[in-house]
């Protein structure tokens, strides 16, 4: 206690070093115990690390990919919120992958923890005592995740920044916003923006005024900087939701998540309604009570809307459909900050009030506080750590030698296949991170066609589990196999949860399981070195046996099906049809065979065409992200080549050279008619914002 007490003194004459101290701390427990170190490097998918990792990969390899094909057959990738060259991404360029999460997560807790308490000790005028433990406590309470980048960690750093420049005259505020403009492009999505605005605006209005012309330019200027710089970004939002399954739907109208939020966030609120009550009783009127008044205000304010935007938004009219796919909720994550500085305002009261004045006691309670933020700040992640592994949230981490050694044996540049995984959430970035493709994932936007392909694949499941459409197929992001729970750890049958034709249908040639699969139509190809019986053992032995499996990743089934589809093949015939849902409505009425035979294409009007049986072939070329080039030989007069990738209106096709029309095979994938002889025929990915 007086060795901590003896350098918390040396901290106050120098903050910065205080707060580096509490950064190494921090780098510890993600480092050794937290969800993403180098021992057990994990995701369960909220995190989207996977494609920056890919994204780092292919710029560093020269490539500017658009077009991301290892999720969902393929989707774009700036419309799925990964940026180029945002501070996320360029942390994935600098660092390995398995230390830049980390260093992402001390850049927030640095951020939010040292600006904070400059804003509460310079601005709020509090002892310095309490401005350092608001600041830790803001840092602790940041919002962990990759692909908010600063945002929400750099809030109070914005407001100490717009209010240093509200000082400067007119010609210095403008070149000052412009370059403040330029680094909220790093370190902010202008979809998170748009939640920090306002509370932006509300702090100004109501805690600390400002020339109102002159923050109102500034914040002016600074957004469209921000928006011309992230015009890329933003096209590829707006162009790509009309077709993707955010297009019609609205959230669940969800009021018990709403109270539960509203609840959760009220607790911080305590502090400051116990100072009213005591200020009210001693007649008490200091700055800090009215600085404590207006943040308390905000908060409430802040918690209040974000928390039921989620059923307001379920009951806005069709004309502001606009407005779907918008996580208002989000707007949360600025409470860090104000609920840290409650904390500040209510410690200083304390300390200047109740507590005998002397500053060494002070120093020892504040000595007290920080071991407790930091106890519990560890037991948190230690218990996290604990659950995770026992329940399997963490179900992979991102090296793992079973899966980069089954691709690099079976995979070639003919043979081109996708796998897809039972009853694991996170796998898919593992399976991406070692070259392999898989038709499942973790998305904010993805084509319509898909999600009613995903809804028919996933028909068995959904018809015993109404709640799981949510998640499955609906408002939710999470592309995962519904296997549900009630199956016996021993193995069980894959076709009783899921469409295996369509499986088939997509090119997936393997599925993997943590959990033995009884189908017979699935080979075993693989499977753990050492078969435990999950189900069987105890919690202490679950623990250690994950945990030991933490060093090279975790063992699993590995099934072969013999019924897949080749990526690419030529079709006996085309089936124009008057029909809106062909996946929903045709496809589950075909056998496989006459699945692959012939395909069925959306038309105004209903036409057959049959194409001669002949022995075409088609050769891959190359296969990058934004291009796909085969070489073809067609025997007969014409011919119709599939490719099983996902369709997308930015697509195109060229051959021999020349503008091709591109088909939707199924509604789903990408087609083109080929006349006699040879032809090269090329894929495009070719988006408007691609420049």
């Amino acid at each position: 206690m007086m060795l901590v007490t003896k350098y918390l003194k040396k901290c106050i004459r120098n903050p910065a070093i205080f707060f580096a101290i509490c950064s190494f701390w921090y780098f510890f427990e993600y480092y050794f115990i937290g969800p993403y170190s180098y021992l057990s490097i994990h995701d369960n998918a909220d995190s989207h690390q996977a494609r920056y990792i890919w994204l780092a990969s292919e710029i560093l390899n020269g490539n500017l990919p658009f077009y991301f094909p290892q999720y969902a057959g393929g989707v774009d990738i700036l419309a799925n919120g990964t940026r180029f060259f945002d501070i996320v991404t360029i942390y994935h360029l600098i660092f390995p992958y398995w230390f830049a999460s980390t260093a992402i997560f001390i850049s927030q807790f640095l951020c939010a923890s040292y600006f904070t308490f400059k804003l509460a000790f310079e601005r709020l005028r509090l002892p310095i005592l309490s401005s350092l433990l608001a600041g830790v406590f803001a840092g602790f309470l940041q919002p962990n995740q990759l692909d908010f980048g600063l945002a929400f960690a750099q809030f109070p750093l914005m407001l100490l920044v717009l209010e240093k420049i509200n000082k400067n005259d007119y010609s210095k505020l403008i070149f000052q916003s412009v370059l403040l403009g330029v680094w909220l492009f790093f370190t902010s999505p202008v979809t998170i923006y748009i939640f920090i605005l306002p509370c932006v605006l509300l702090w100004f209005l109501s805690v600390k005024h400002l020339n109102f012309i002159k923050l109102t330019l500034s914040l002016g200027i600074s957004t469209s900087v921000l928006i011309m710089s992230q015009l890329q970004f933003i096209s590829a939002l707006l162009l790509n939701v009309a077709n993707s399954h955010r297009a019609n739907r609205f959230p669940d109208f969800d009021l018990q998540g709403s109270f539960s939020a509203l609840l959760e966030w009220s607790l911080f609120l305590a502090p400051a309604a116990i100072i009213f009550l005591w200020a009210v009783v001693s007649k008490l009127k200091t700055r800090s009570v009215y600085s404590l008044f207006s943040i308390s205000l905000n908060f409430t304010l802040i918690l209040v809307l974000a928390s039921f935007s989620k059923p307001i938004q379920a009951k806005l009219p069709e004309a502001l459909g606009f407005l779907r796919g918008f996580n208002f909720d989000h707007a949360l994550y600025v409470l860090p900050f104000y609920a840290a500085l409650i904390f500040g305002i209510a410690l200083a009261s304390v300390y200047d009030r109740v507590l005998i004045k002397k500053f060494s006691k002070k120093l020892r309670i504040s000595v007290i506080a920080l071991f407790f933020l930091f106890f519990q700040s560890l037991t948190l992640k230690a218990s996290n750590l604990t659950e995770w592994l026992i329940y399997g949230n963490y179900e992979t981490n991102f090296s793992n030698n079973q899966l980069q050694e089954f691709v690099d044996k079976h995979e070639s540049p003919n043979s081109l296949f996708r796998f897809s995984t039972a009853k694991i959430s996170g796998l898919e970035n593992a399976v991406t991170l070692v070259g392999g493709e898989t038709l499942g994932g973790y998305l904010n936007l993805y084509p319509e066609s898909f999600n009613k392909f995903w809804s028919q694949l996933n028909a068995p499941f959904l018809s015993t589990d109404k709640d799981a459409l949510r998640s499955l197929t609906r408002w939710g992001n999470k592309l995962y196999l519904g296997v549900g729970d009630s199956f016996e750890h021993s193995g069980f049958l894959l076709a009783d949860h899921i469409d295996l034709k369509f499986l088939s249908l997509s090119n997936v040639r393997y599925i993997i399981s943590f959990i033995p699969l009884l189908d017979r139509g699935l080979k075993l190809v693989d499977e753990p070195k050492k078969v435990r019986n999950w189900h069987l053992m105890s919690r202490k032995e679950k623990l250690f046996y994950n945990l030991r499996a933490n060093f090279s990743g975790r063992e699993f089934y590995i099934y072969e099906n013999n019924n897949a589809f080749p990526r690419w093949y030529f079709v006996e015939g085309i089936n124009y049809i008057k029909e809106d849902n062909i996946i929903g409505n045709v496809l589950p009425i075909k056998t496989l065979a006459e699945m692959k035979a012939e395909t069925w294409i959306s038309s105004d009007y209903d036409r057959t065409q049959a194409f001669k049986q002949s022995n075409h072939k088609a050769s891959l070329v190359k296969y990058l992200s934004d291009e796909i080039v085969f070489k073809t030989t067609i025997t007969s007069s014409n011919a119709f080549l599939v490719l099983l990738n996902s369709w997308s209106p930015f697509w195109t096709v060229s051959v021999n050279g020349k503008d091709a029309t591109l088909e939707k095979p199924y509604d789903l994938f990408l087609g083109v008619r080929l006349k006699k002889g040879l032809n090269e025929v090329k894929f495009r990915y070719a988006p408007p914002y691609k420049f």
